[in-house]
């Protein structure tokens, strides 16, 4: 018997009338038409071979401006082919508008200041040409199908042992991780403060959310320890902190229950909160009256996210130092990351990048996932981070099918520091993930009856 004809006697059973919900997961996921995603692709690759001609042939006014346009319709098309999904659509409107505001803050002639430092310099038709090799290397290894966010999150897997011993435990870490590792409500110049193992609370946060399941009052323990984490990170000016935390809680409690229109006007909303609470940490003592001329402001500025304008001119300044290090420099420089993946960065010295370019260029931190890569590898580096941006797009995609904990766990860290490891560092992509294998599996050893290592398998999918 074919897929088809189970699929036909499986809905005309009384358990799918009954549940039409189950009928409508067992018909399995709605496939883009293949005419589409072969155009899709053959545009990719057009714009792929665009980028990677100009790189090596050279570069004129007309064909980067070509390229900059390009690199917002790419971003566009991979929010059209994530919009199913919640969480994917989430993570292509994030990348979307971070590479609009890149652009237009370089390529606009209204926009001047310290982000635009190397706007209409070779440098900055360097940066355009890697983003379209990036969004173009996203789109040509685009999953063909995404799937809607359905049923419970963690009614798949098995109850852990003790739990409400080591939710305990978990808390307990937690307060402590708050008191030791932040400045709490007092800020350090002009922002709070706190270190990487702050950063990584969201990994704690997930376990505590495993281990309190759908007990009421486990819940409110939890969501009231997550509003201490945010509200700290959100009135000292420091939202990188704490957006993996509430990314996390919108993933698990919320994705499943929201439509495409309150989804995006949830992100709309969202970035211009964050802009204002941006504002904020520049102007400390503006008020809630102030609110109305900060809109004004962002809209004169064209809505530019100017957390993805100032990461974009640190990426700029990437390049920059690439083109005055020797080879030999730069080859340390390959070696002492590679090594700060499993030692650390503040282990490793010249891992992070940001603070060894800060001794030649003016930049302020952070950076673009695929500059990373161009720093380190050249093109195969920015080639290489479209893969893994595709790859994690299918992860997140079906994170709530999969059969396997680990699996499910490691794509949730994944979407949940989506915003840090494409403007901030890859580190929640190398050395993040790696910890989470490690504390999960250490964890789930203690905690799952009949642990194996079938329920450690990381690509397994109902």
């Amino acid at each position: 018997m074919d897929r088809q004809e189970t699929v036909k006697t499986l809905l005309n059973t009384t358990c799918f009338k009954t549940y039409p919900e189950c009928a409508e997961i067992a018909k399995g996921p709605k496939k883009l038409s293949s005419v589409a995603m072969v155009i899709i692709r053959i545009f990719a690759a057009f714009l792929l071979l665009l980028g990677i001609i100009q790189f090596y042939i050279g570069f004129n006014s007309i064909s980067i401006y070509v390229s900059a346009v390009a690199v917002v319709i790419a971003s566009l098309i991979i929010v059209i082919l994530s919009r199913k999904n919640a969480l994917t659509l989430l993570l292509s409107v994030m990348i979307c508008f971070a590479n609009y505001s890149a652009i237009v803050a370089n390529y606009h002639p209204s926009f001047s200041g310290f982000e635009t430092e190397y706007a209409g310099t070779h440098i900055a038709h360097i940066g355009t040409l890697v983003l379209l090799v990036f969004v173009s290397s996203i789109l040509l290894f685009f999953p063909k199908h995404l799937v809607a966010v359905e049923g419970s999150f963690f009614s798949r897997f098995p109850k852990p042992r003790s739990p409400s011993l080591f939710l305990l435990i978990t808390v307990i870490m937690l307060l402590i991780i708050w008191i030791t590792c932040s400045s709490g409500f007092t800020r350090v110049g002009s922002r709070a403060w706190n270190n990487e193992i702050y950063e990584y609370a969201y990994l704690l946060f997930l376990l505590a959310i495993y281990f309190g399941g759908k007990n009421r009052l486990c819940r409110i323990i939890i969501i009231m320890l997550a509003a201490l984490y945010v509200s700290q990170a959100l009135l000292g000016g420091n939202r990188a902190a704490i957006l993996a935390i509430i990314l996390l809680f919108f993933a698990i409690y919320f994705s499943k229950k929201i439509t495409f229109v309150q989804m995006l006007s949830f992100l709309m909303g969202g970035f211009i909160i964050f802009m204002i609470f941006g504002a904020y940490r520049v102007f400390p003592h503006a008020s809630i009256s102030d609110i109305p001329q900060i809109l004004v402001t962002l809209a004169n500025k064209f809505f530019v996210w100017d957390t993805a304008a100032y990461a974009y001119h640190q990426s700029l300044c990437y390049i920059d130092v690439l083109e005055h290090i020797s080879n030999n420099e730069h080859f340390y420089l390959v070696q002492q990351w590679l090594a700060s993946i499993f030692l650390g960065g503040s282990i490793v010295p010249d891992s992070r990048l940001a603070v060894y370019a800060a001794s030649s260029t003016t930049g302020m931190g952070g950076g673009f996932l695929p500059f990373y890569g161009f720093f380190y590898f050249g093109l195969i580096g920015i080639i290489t981070s479209g893969l893994v941006v595709s790859v994690s797009f299918d992860a997140i995609g079906f994170l709530f099918r999969s059969s396997s904990i680990m699996y499910s766990f490691l794509s949730l860290c994944v979407f949940s520091t989506c915003m840090r490891w494409y403007l901030y560092s890859p580190a929640p992509l190398t050395r993040g993930i790696l910890l989470a294998i490690f504390l999960y599996a250490g964890v789930f050893f203690f905690v799952l009856p009949g642990f194996s290592s079938r329920s450690i398998h990381i690509y397994n999918r109902l």
